[in-house]
């Protein structure tokens, strides 16, 4: 299963190889099935020992009473019995299971879901065997009063608006009411109110509009209990570091460093119960270096910092020339070749070594950059760069070839730029137009108009047209793979890595359209979007499951889920093009959405109000874009505030636009990797949209 989730061809697997990876003598439940997946995938499997998950146990505390029995809903523990206030249940499965609890009868009173990893030992407390709600509010806050009722019947335990006052019965800073029963709605109020809130059975803090099942003013540290690397002593090459730590309400994130430098972080497997970090020791020089881990929990404490010592030994790698400048040049002008971008992986680069054939070197030849005067007729010149390192090995040579023209204009403020809605600009081949979801509330079905209807068929068959029009290039929307329910506009990216189908034709993609231009002398500016995805998250980076149902209602009962949701078909992958073969629709959603509560997030978002109706606009909780479901590695979990203050870069703008965490390392490699593709297709320019919504200082330094 984990290898068909991953696309993995399992016709090519022999049941030996699987056999050779898995321990028949313990528990299925104990053999981490995910990690052989993936190193079947990569092609550096282990031995099967690696691949034995050990056991958890868990810790049961329950306030006022003295017989109670607990239970884990995993497949290897058993119902154990309780006295006093507390318990310890061994031999549990790694995993996310259901810890229930029983009284003295039998009967069962109450449930928490827990995350238990490999070899640790999970914490969970009761405050009574009978259900009910704690909720904590900081006495700081403007609120001082609660007002709570329960859906119908509709029953108001502490009166009348405004509710009761709170009060704080520890002495602790927090407000603590204890309400009767097993689900709530509620609003705190005093200087002002909080819209409508809701939670459920358990113990809960509400600080800054955020619900945690935990004291988010925890100042109590994580403790390391191991940290190890695949290899020992002097090294080289890939360096694989492990580390595992015990927290009393969850560790998150390990930050890893070499003599003092922080150089990357690694979040922790809820399964395996440690965090892994791959260090490229080719980085840094031949000698003896520190490496040492930092765990933080999810309130923020660091643990104690642990560290190892090694001695790296590697061959010099050779560096790598890289060559800026132009390659379409007019006749008899100066340009600059610059090799400023060229790497050394573990040093520095110090020598330049220059070859220009068909032009003529009038500065420089062995500095960073040289000065070249272009030949006087039309053609063609290459330039060649080897470099190297401070240790005096080379790089292999580099060449670009250099276009000669009469006329070349390099400043788009000397071009003539022609902007177009490409779907809706000329409609070159019918075969690929297609509706959106919202066809009928945009009118756009009663009038027979496919929204997606031009395509670069159409626009080939134009561009005469525009450059008789004096244009000498042409700035289209964004053409890369969307997804929402109007998509027709480019701005909803679904895959950054994909040509929307819609917009394609045998003969007429998106090369051949780049192409045509270029044969025309005409330039092709391409409209990107850097800071927002699609308001279903990125098909190659990370998409959520979003609550949905096909028995429930919404949009003040226009709408209805049977007709909504589509039923989810394994077989079928959205490319907007194709029609999904069950509901008929190219605008599937089968895959987006889900009735159950998703439980193994790692930054573990309060999920208490999954599916909850919001009685007010007859929706549900969880049902639209929520920005908790969304990886924080990969996405901002906060909306817009104001459109001049910091939000405006770090927060979504709307729900069809959810923000990017273009601070993160891995969307900068994700955009970049991306929008290089376009560059070396031959698109001439990127206009970049909503540029305002990203860091200045992450797009001066990677993005431009």
């Amino acid at each position: 299963s984990s290898l068909l989730a991953k696309s993995f061809d399992i016709s090519t697997l022999s049941t030996q190889t699987v056999s050779e990876l898995i321990d028949e003598s313990v528990h299925s439940a104990l053999i981490n099935c995910e990690k052989i997946a993936t190193d079947i995938i990569s092609g550096s499997t282990k031995e099967k020992s690696s691949y034995v998950l050990k056991p958890a146990s868990l810790n049961v505390t329950v306030n006022e009473t003295s017989s109670f029995q607990v239970q884990v809903c995993d497949p290897l523990s058993s119902v154990t019995d309780g006295s006093g206030t507390s318990v310890k249940v061994s031999n549990i499965a790694p995993g996310v299971w259901p810890v229930y609890l029983f009284d003295e009868n039998g009967e069962r009173q109450k449930s928490q879901t827990v995350s238990f990893s490999s070899g640790n030992e999970a914490q969970v407390s009761f405050a009574t065997v009978t259900d009910k709600i704690i909720i904590h509010l900081e006495t700081s806050s403007p609120y001082k009063n609660i007002y709570a009722w329960t859906d119908a019947p509709k029953v108001e335990p502490f009166g009348k608006w405004p509710g009761k006052a709170m009060e704080d019965t520890n002495g602790d800073g927090w407000y603590d009411t204890t309400i009767e029963y097993t689900s709530i709605n509620l609003i705190f109020n005093g200087s002002g109110q909080t819209g409508n809130l809701s939670r459920s059975a358990g113990e809960w803090w509400y600080k800054d509009g955020n619900w945690t099942p935990y004291n988010p003013n925890d100042e109590v540290p994580p403790v390391i209990k191991t940290f190890s690397a695949d290899k020992p002593g002097t090294i080289s090459g890939i360096l694989t570091l492990t580390v595992s730590a015990n927290d009393n309400i969850g560790v998150k994130t390990a930050e890893f460093s070499v003599d003092g430098t922080k150089v990357g972080s690694a979040s922790f497997d809820t399964l395996s119960g440690t965090a892994e970090f791959e260090l490229d020791t080719e980085l840094y020089s031949n000698a003896a270096h520190s490496i040492s881990v930092v765990v933080s929990d999810v309130s923020g404490n660091k643990s104690e910092e642990k560290t190892l010592e090694f001695t790296f030994q590697n061959e010099n790698p050779a560096p790598v020339a890289v060559i800026t400048g132009s390659k379409n040049v007019g006749k008899g002008v100066e340009k600059v070749y610059s090799a400023s971008s060229s790497k050394d992986k573990n040093g520095t680069v110090e020598g330049y070594s220059w070859t220009v054939t068909g032009a003529t070197i009038i500065s420089g030849s062995d500095t960073k950059e040289i000065t070249v005067k272009t030949p006087d007729s039309e053609g063609k010149f290459t330039v060649s760069l080897v470099v190297k390192d401070n240790e005096g090995k080379s790089s292999e040579s580099v060449s670009i070839e250099v276009t000669v023209k009469d006329k070349v204009s390099n400043d788009f403020r000397e071009e003539s730029i022609y902007f177009l809605m490409t779907a809706r600009f000329y409609d070159g081949d019918s075969s690929n137009n297609r509706w959106c979801r919202s066809d009928d509330s945009s009118g756009n079905r009663a009038n027979n108009d496919y929204p997606w209807r031009g395509d670069f068929k159409g626009l080939i068959e134009k561009l005469d047209y525009i450059k008789a029009l004096g244009f000498s290039a042409i700035w289209i929307t964004p053409p890369v793979l969307n997804r929402s329910d109007f998509d027709f506009h480019g701005y909803h990216a679904w895959n950054m890595n994909k040509i929307d189908p819609r917009l394609e034709s045998t003969g007429a993609t998106y090369q051949d359209l780049i192409n045509e231009c270029h044969k025309r002398g005409m330039k092709v500016i391409q409209d990107i979007v850097l800071n927002h995805s699609s308001r279903y998250g990125l098909e190659d980076l990370f998409v959520p499951k979003h609550y949905g149902s096909k028995s429930i209602t919404w949009d003040n009962g226009k709408g209805i889920g049977a007709e909504y949701y589509d039923d989810f078909n394994p077989k079928f992958t959205y490319n907007g093009l194709d029609a999904e073969p069950n509901s008929g629709k190219t605008f599937y959603n089968g895959d987006l959405w889900q009735e159950e509560k998703p439980t193994n997030l790692w930054w573990n978002p309060d999920l208490s109000d999954w599916g909850v109706l919001n009685q007010q606009y007859n929706y549900y909780l969880c049902q639209w874009p929520t920005l908790k479901l969304f990886d924080p590695n990969y996405f901002h979990q906060t909306w817009l505030g104001n459109w001049e203050d910091e939000s405006c870069q770090s927060g979504t703008i709307h729900e069809d636009c959810i923000d990017l965490n273009t601070e993160s390392a891995a969307v900068q490699k994700y955009l970049i990797d991306a929008y290089t593709k376009y560059i070396e297709m031959g698109v001439d320019a990127f206009r970049v949209d909503t540029v305002k919504h990203v860091s200045r200082l992450m797009f001066n330094r990677h993005f431009i």
